[in-house]
């Protein structure tokens, strides 16, 4: 079975909901999260996996240099709203997204 390249599924999700003015480059990965640049500005995204509440929590609570953006396959309503709360972006693989702050 192919390894997943996470970095470029969660680039490709984010780049999915911006308009196509907007210019994207990648700039690091680190295992579950790439840091992106959205014309010159740094955005850390952080690969959620199925995207449930639980993942949620623990990506809110467990780091102290939070993300600016979560990825899933499809966000459940509860890890919607807790990532909303904490004032992180979030996006799935099924074109929903917020922007956060």
């Amino acid at each position: 079975m192919p390894r997943v390249d996470i970095a470029h599924r969660s680039e490709t999700a984010v780049a999915a909901v911006l308009p196509p003015s907007v210019r994207i480059r990648r700039s690091r990965k680190d295992g579950h999260s790439v840091n992106l640049e959205l014309n010159g500005e740094p955005v850390r995204v952080t690969w959620l996996g199925e995207g449930g509440l639980r993942q949620a929590r623990e990506l809110i609570a467990g780091r102290e240099d939070r993300p600016d953006v979560a990825v899933a396959r499809r966000m459940s309503p509860g890890a919607r709203d807790a990532l909303s709360a904490a004032g992180i972006g979030w996006v799935d693989e099924t074109g929903r997204y917020h922007a956060g702050r």
